[in-house]
């Protein structure tokens, strides 16, 4: 897969990141009840958001020593983990659609809200967000260590 498809899937899931986030803010909001996984949910898209933002920027540089270092990047294994993160992403939409405020609240939040799956969506996410940050130190790494050591 090509670096440019690689940014085209990390710029769907920032969208998705986002209306997630939205609607989890807007769930919180409504709910006084909400648990606090929901705010959790809500933290860890904004943080996943953060760290797919700072990897397209890293993928979309033009700096020469920059697009030779991304060429020892395996974009297989990047791939995998924007593909995982897109997945729980649509687990957690596909809950929180049936959770969107509109009208009056006829139904206390505590019977709708599954708390065994979004703890499980919740702990994918965070795994996801730790691989992502991994490979972002990785690739910093990449960049900053032969200047570091005298090679750039």
């Amino acid at each position: 897969m090509d670096p440019i498809s690689v940014i085209a899937g990390i710029t769907s899931i920032l969208l998705a990141a986002a209306n997630i986030s939205g609607a989890l803010y807007n769930i919180c909001g409504a709910y006084a009840d909400a648990p606090s996984t929901v705010k959790t949910l809500m933290h860890e898209c904004y943080a996943i958001n953060g760290a797919l933002s700072q990897l397209q920027a890293w993928l979309c540089n033009e700096d020469p020593v920059t697009k030779s270092k991304q060429r020892l990047v395996q974009l297989d294994l990047l791939v995998n983990t924007i593909v995982a993160t897109m997945c729980s992403f649509s687990e957690l939409e596909a809950e929180v659609e049936k959770l969107k405020v509109s009208g009056p609240k006829l139904v206390p939040l505590k019977y709708m809200w599954k708390d065994a799956e979004m703890q499980a969506i919740l702990r994918q996410l965070q795994s996801h967000k730790t691989s992502l940050t991994l490979m972002l130190t990785i690739l910093s790494r990449l960049v900053t260590l032969p200047e570091e050591l005298g090679l750039g």
